[in-house]
C-alpha cells in the first residue's frame, strides 16, 4: 500500500522519473493499492526529456487507484514498451488513467474506472 504520499513533488504514491543520462527499465508494479496520495497513485515520467533519460518496458498491472488529488495512472514523456493492464481505477481527481502522445503502449486492456472526473485519456501512439 502506497497512501497519503506528500510533500515533495510529484507527491505521488509511486513515482518513476529518471535523471539526466538515468534509465529506467524493466519495472513491474502488480497488485499495489495505491491511495489518497496529494499528486499521483502511479505516475512515469520521462517529460523533461533530460539528456540520454529513458523510460522503457514499464508494466503496471492489476493494481486499485483511488482517491488521488491528481491522475491515478499517469504515463507522460518518451516511453517504450509500457503495458497498462488489468488495473481499477477509482475516484481521482483528475484523469484516472492518463498518457501523452510519446508514449508507446504495447497493452492496454482489462482496465475499469469508475467515478473520476475524468475517466481515461489516451494519446498513446499505438496499443
Amino acid at each position: 500500500t502506497f497512501a497519503f504520499t506528500s510533500g515533495t513533488a510529484p507527491e505521488s504514491g509511486i513515482d518513476l522519473e529518471p535523471n539526466d543520462n538515468d534509465s529506467i527499465s524493466n519495472v513491474e508494479i502488480n497488485h499495489c493499492d495505491l491511495h489518497d496520495n496529494a499528486g499521483f497513485g502511479i505516475v512515469a515520467s520521462n517529460n523533461k526529456k533530460l539528456h540520454g533519460a529513458s523510460i522503457s518496458n514499464i508494466s503496471l498491472l492489476d493494481n486499485t487507484v483511488s482517491n488521488n488529488k491528481h491522475y491515478g495512472i499517469a504515463m507522460m514523456g518518451i516511453i517504450s514498451h509500457g503495458q497498462v493492464v488489468g488495473n481499477h481505477a477509482v475516484s481521482n481527481n483528475r484523469y484516472d488513467i492518463y498518457s501523452t502522445s510519446d508514449v508507446s503502449l504495447d497493452r492496454m486492456q482489462n482496465n475499469t474506472v469508475s467515478s473520476g472526473i475524468k475517466r481515461i485519456r489516451l494519446n498513446a501512439t499505438h496499443f
